[in-house]
């Protein structure tokens, strides 16, 4: 009997970790790849933070002409100095965009580095055990810790953050054109907008129709923030709304009809006394 569980465990797991493990082996291409490409940007806008010896050694050169030409003139040139550097909007925010993007690259394939681990330990440690008791005990064991802390969702944390580190390079390349020239960085937003738009597309396209086969590594986390969100709110604007109707609205429906009633009679009584009176 335990060797015919273990036998059915086995198979089940090999299915699972090939699949964390093949998500995995593409994560590291893809990110190797867009690592590359991200380092490379950070080497050229990170010089933008700082003044450039060029233009400086060029400001030196211009004074230094300007108090020849004085000086063959007979007039005195006094030294300029130059004005303190500061960085850009855009060239801070793209700096910012694109170490975030490096950082949660490098980050994404360390935990699918450790994800290919996690699903080797997994396998492996079962069949440590010779007897076909104590190997299907410990797989249980392991299987209820998967389970547990939620290793199904962790597998696609790496898959996330890669997403997440494409969208601030994105952002960032945006803000770096926008300090070069302003046409390049306008066709660049339209490119940018369109694909961001089909991402978001495909991310809520699970939410209209359960049975949608698209979806992206956000779809779940956005689905699980609306449905904790929307209740919440509800419950906030009930409680605000009931709390307002108490302070504005009278406490109860009899003080309004005593208040009616006697409004009633303090305007029906003179009326009254003087139709009398006539």
């Amino acid at each position: 009997m335990w060797s015919l569980y273990m036998n059915e465990a086995k198979d089940y797991d090999t299915r699972l970790t090939t699949l964390w493990k093949d998500d995995a082996d593409s994560l590291l291409v893809f990110t190797g790849i867009f690592a590359s490409i991200a380092t490379a940007s950070v080497i050229e806008s990170y010089k933008k933070l700082s003044p450039d010896p060029g233009d400086r050694t060029i400001a030196l050169l211009e004074q230094i002409s300007q108090q020849l030409s004085g000086a063959a003139n007979g007039t005195f040139v006094p030294p300029s100095t130059a004005p303190p550097f500061s960085p850009s909007f855009s060239i801070i925010c793209c700096n910012i965009m694109w170490l975030l993007s490096l950082v949660l690259g490098i980050t994404s394939a360390m935990c699918a580095t450790l994800m290919k681990q996690w699903a080797r330990r997994y396998v492996n440690l079962p069949q440590i055990p010779s007897e076909p008791s104590r190997s299907a005990r410990v797989r249980s064991f392991l299987f209820l810790g998967i389970l547990k802390y939620q290793v199904l969702l962790a597998v696609d944390l790496p898959t996330t953050l890669l997403h997440l580190s494409v969208f601030f390079f994105g952002i960032g390349l945006l803000f770096f054109f926008y300090t070069i020239f302003t046409t390049v960085a306008i066709f660049l937003s339209v490119a940018v907008g369109i694909l961001g738009f089909a991402y978001f597309i495909l991310t809520i396209l699970p939410w209209v129709d359960r049975s949608c086969p698209y979806n992206t590594p956000w779809s779940g986390i956005f689905w699980f923030f609306w449905h904790t969100f929307i209740p919440s709110a509800a419950f906030c604007l009930h409680w605000l709304s009931r709390k307002l109707h108490g302070i504005i609205m009278p406490q109860t429906l009899g003080q309004v009809t005593s208040s009616w009633r006697g409004t009633l009679a303090s305007g029906w009584t003179p009326s009254r006394r003087a139709s009398e009176t006539i």
